[in-house]
């Protein structure tokens, strides 16, 4: 695991442009196929998100507060916010 990127896609609202940004998650895995692919989203769009084929995991937040404090504690991670 010390050897592979890990990636965080920062969207957390609006279904439509969560949908819309799911290319994101498949160029992501292009370019880094063994990364580990994070996707952050509203809780209520995680059914949806772990339906992206590229996507290894969903972690849910509730609000954009929770966002900025993982945003610092992710400094060693690919981050991808939309």
């Amino acid at each position: 695991m010390a050897d592979r990127r890990l990636v965080a896609i920062l969207l957390t609202e609006r279904l439509g442009d969560i949908l819309a940004s799911e290319p994101v998650a498949r160029e992501a895995r292009r370019r880094w196929p063994n990364a580990l692919i994070v996707w952050f989203c509203n809780g209520r769009f995680e059914p949806v998100v772990r339906c992206f084929p590229a996507v290894d995991e969903v972690f849910p937040v509730v609000c954009l507060t929770e966002i900025i404090l993982l945003q610092r504690s992710l400094s060693n991670w690919t981050i991808i916010d939309l």
